[in-house]
């Protein structure tokens, strides 16, 4: 069962690693210290 799971996790990330990035993190930070990130997605199919 291990094998399989590290099988499946090595081809998720050469299969992400192949893709082009279409994604984007906007980070903000407020004056009273408050930070809030963002993450865009863009799915192409």
């Amino acid at each position: 069962m291990k094998t399989k799971g590290y099988i499946s996790i090595i081809s998720g990330l050469l299969l992400m690693a192949s893709c082009s990035s279409n994604h984007r993190m906007v980070t903000y930070i407020y004056p009273d210290g408050q930070i809030d990130r963002e993450v865009y997605a863009h799915g192409d199919s």
